[in-house]
């Protein structure tokens, strides 16, 4: 048994394949522009002091990071390692709304990076580091003025973007429209 023409099968023939075709192409392509897209701004970094990279001119006795959303104080862990490998031991941070704070012990010239591990209120776990070097002057027998304060905090790396997203759910729409626009013609030049 061969295939039938339209006109052996009359108007619902070969053109009931474009057709559902054109239905689940713009059906696809409503569920793209009405769903929402998965969240894809996670907390992030927004500053620090010290700044990530610093030469600082004396020690600091805390650091503090000032976060995009607010931390939950139960989950925050914090680590500090010097050049050599050598964790640090620190006493416990305090976190209150989108600023968590770390006391630091008496630091020595070296370079330093400060790990943390925290859950942000939405329940994400964000992990990140800053780096920052102390290089003090050495002791003179002179008196010397005392040094300036380290810089003012810089803005972070935005770390995750919904840019990404964005960009993926209008490339699939531009495919998806496309695709249907293809279907269209097909449809138009078989009446």
């Amino acid at each position: 048994m061969g295939l039938r023409t339209r006109r052996e099968h009359g108007r619902k023939g070969l053109s009931a394949l474009p057709r559902t075709a054109l239905l689940c192409v713009l059906s696809a392509l409503g569920l793209v522009v009405l769903l929402p897209l998965p969240a894809a701004a996670h907390t992030a970094l927004l500053e620090s002091s010290p700044a990530d990279g610093a030469t600082l001119r004396q020690p600091p006795a805390e650091a503090w990071l000032r976060l995009s959303d607010p931390i939950d104080p139960n989950l925050v862990t914090v680590t500090l390692t010097g050049a050599d490998g050598r964790q640090l031991p620190l006493p416990a941070p305090t976190a209150r709304d989108t600023t968590l704070t770390q006391p630091l012990p008496h630091l020595d010239n070296d370079r330093y990076a400060l790990a943390y591990r925290i859950v942000s209120a939405d329940g994400h776990p964000v992990t990140g580091a800053i780096s920052f070097t102390v290089d003090a002057p050495l002791p003179s027998t002179t008196p010397t003025p005392a040094p300036a304060p380290a810089g003012t905090p810089q803005p972070a790396a935005d770390e995750g973007s919904a840019v990404l997203w964005w960009a993926g759910g209008a490339a699939v729409a531009v495919v998806l429209v496309a695709v249907a626009a293809a279907a269209v013609r097909y449809l138009g030049r078989q009446r």
